[in-house]
């Protein structure tokens, strides 16, 4: 059977379809996920001269309707793709996409089944779309179907330019990557998948598993399910929040408020709930939207409080991000390049290393910048004048320092000041326990030689204590060994 589709061959040719196939298959994988497949697969075999022989992308979900042919493929799409490439779409945008073969092959073919709606019958049929006349479908009088399971299978007939280069793993999988990743995370416990040739693509690769979470919280009696992704490389869009409806719409896009920070925290939200239900989708090409969402006061409340838990849910993984840096960063000044000061062995000189360490983690958190592309003689001389600093009266200096380089929010300089008093509290009661130690080991001795001189030797006793503690003699004697 024939139908005329009511876009016309012109109108699809000069409609921007993308020229690239990675792009065109990506939409192919998107339209079996918009069937609501768990699975997906890319297959596809060489041919004698080292090209894509045969090609086929295939999903288990829930097929294409029969009644439902000119809805799917009349509704031919233009509208831009939003940032990050979503294109979690509402039924009735169903349809994108399916002219995207012309990019790579000169024709496609899908092999349908599905249930019929209210009956227990699976039905299969096919539908082939040409490139030279895409303004006309054909496709076939369904059949019963002898398998009880529904999905699609797009065949692409006269595959041309697509070589075994182009379809390599190690290439097909960045691609696939970048355009599913924070989706598969997202849907992580429906076990999504998307297969190459019967290998699986894993998002690990492209989102940092270890600070990326989801968070409930509730407002007002409103349940948010929010999701913070944060990206192993640097993306190109600007960091934003991505708000869904229910049915997986997006209603509005706003950037976070950390596009500006130096920590190269690369990361996206993505909030869904169903308090975004019925509102009217804002322009998603704008990064920020001024138009409000919502009219209600109520709702504009809730929206803020909101945006404020996601603004300190952010803020709470940045900090979590920023320890872990800051450790590996005083661990190279140290251990690598050499530029710490250095201490001596003694405990005295351990609490200054101690000190130190702490000081310039807490700064380096603060601002990142203050190290960054120093020279070894430039990041020696800094660590060193800080050293000079934490042990002298200026201590209390090094807050006001800082606030010449980095503005501090109020709560960062409340938090630097206690951190300041904090480790000079703790310096003062390690040095107290450490004179009490010292203590201890003096009236140990005078024990030993005054008291009990019939139960004790030189060598079995006295000996064994001095050679733990050669300070007895004077501090400087600590760095002599025994022999």
């Amino acid at each position: 059977m024939i139908l005329q589709l009511s876009v016309k061959n012109q109108s699809i040719e000069s409609s921007g379809i993308t020229n690239d196939y990675k792009e065109a298959i990506c939409e192919y994988v998107w339209n079996g996920f918009e069937a609501h497949a768990t699975e997906v697969n890319i297959d596809y075999s060489l041919n004698v001269a080292s090209g894509i022989g045969t090609l086929s992308i295939s999903d288990n979900g829930e097929g294409i309707v029969y009644n439902s042919i000119s809805d799917t493929f009349g509704a031919f799409l233009t509208s831009q793709k939003n940032l990050l490439s979503l294109k979690m779409k509402s039924k009735a945008n169903k349809g994108k996409g399916r002219f995207s073969f012309s990019a790579f092959a000169t024709g496609a073919k899908w092999i349908t089944t599905y249930k019929e709606p209210d009956f227990d019958d699976y039905k299969t049929y096919e539908i082939v779309l040409e490139n030279d006349k895409k303004e006309v479908l054909n496709y076939t009088e369904p059949q019963m179907s002898a398998i009880k399971k529904t999905g699609t299978k797009v065949v692409f007939n006269n595959i041309f330019s697509l070589t075994s280069e182009n379809m390599a793993f190690e290439v097909l999988e960045p691609a696939l990557l970048k355009e599913f990743a924070w989706f598969l995370y997202l849907c992580k416990g429906r076990n999504l998948k998307i297969n190459i040739n019967g290998k699986p693509i894993e998002y690990e690769k492209y989102i940092n598993t270890e600070y990326s979470e989801k968070t409930l919280t509730t407002i007002d009696g409103n349940r948010f399910e929010v999701t913070l992704i944060v990206w192993e490389e640097a993306i190109k869009e600007k960091f934003c929040c991505y708000f869904f409806d229910s049915k997986d719409e997006v209603k509005n896009i706003e950037t976070t408020s950390f596009n500006r920070n130096t920590v190269e925290f690369n990361h996206s939200v993505f909030v869904k709930s169903d308090f975004f239900d019925g509102q009217e989708c804002l322009d998603t090409e704008m990064e920020s939207n001024q138009i409000s969402l919502f009219t209600d006061e109520d709702d504009k409340k809730v929206y803020k409080q909101l945006k404020k838990f996601i603004a300190g849910f952010i803020e709470k993984k940045i900090g979590n991000y920023m320890s872990q840096k800051a450790d590996d960063a005083v661990r190279q000044m140290i251990e690598e390049r050499k530029t710490f000061p250095e201490f001596s062995d003694d405990p005295y000189g351990k609490m200054q290393k101690q000190d130190l360490e702490k000081v310039t983690k807490e700064i380096y958190k603060l601002e990142p910048k203050i190290f960054y592309k120093l020279k070894p003689v430039q990041e020696k001389s800094l660590l060193g004048f800080l050293n000079l600093l934490l042990n002298s009266k200026e201590r209390e200096n090094v807050l006001t320092i800082v606030e010449q380089i980095v503005e501090l929010t109020p709560e960062q300089r409340q938090d630097f000041s206690d951190m300041l008093r904090k480790t000079k509290l703790e310096n003062v009661i390690d040095t107290i326990k450490f004179i009490q130690e010292r203590y201890k080991v003096i009236e140990l001795l005078k024990a030993i030689v005054f008291d009990m001189p019939q139960y004790a030797n030189e060598r079995n006793h006295i000996q064994k204590i001095v050679q733990q503690h050669f300070w007895l003699f004077g501090e400087q004697f600590n760095l002599v060994s025994a022999d």
